[in-house]
């Protein structure tokens, strides 16, 4: 699932005549650490059905947008750590977090029927794994 959500943000990087192919690479890899971390995160703070409800699409304006801010914040913050963008990064974290969450919350990337399901779905837990086993790795 998140190998589909990074094609797409891929697809919208390459579009950016300022990025070349190492570029698009690391930022793809940072975007992918700083989704995982921000999903981590709202799963410690109990927000797994938060985060269901927005990736089945059923999230509110208020749900979705902390998502999105948190995200934003992570990956700014990430991308300043580990790349040297100038000032091109606010509109790659602009361009990244808006296609990022519509992918995210798109009916083309799938539903999930149930907590366990979602988080099989983002590689939280294997086809054997019980929720116990999921939140022992995350915490």
């Amino acid at each position: 699932m998140i190998q589909q959500i990074l094609e797409q943000v891929k697809q919208q990087l390459q579009n950016n005549p300022n990025l070349n192919q190492e570029q698009i690479q690391q930022i793809l890899n940072v975007t992918q650490s700083s989704l995982m971390q921000n999903m981590q995160q709202a799963m410690k703070m109990g927000d797994i059905n938060n985060l269901m409800n927005l990736f089945n699409n059923q999230a509110s304006d208020t749900e979705k947008n902390s998502f999105q801010q948190n995200l934003m914040q992570t990956l700014m913050q990430n991308m300043q750590n580990s790349m040297n963008m100038g000032q091109n990064s606010q509109n790659i974290v602009n361009t990244i977090v808006n296609q990022t969450v519509n992918s995210f919350t798109s009916s083309e990337t799938g539903t999930a029927e149930n907590v366990t399901d979602f988080m099989n779905k983002f590689n939280f837990g294997g086809d054997n794994s019980n929720i116990q086993d999921i939140f022992n790795k995350l915490f």
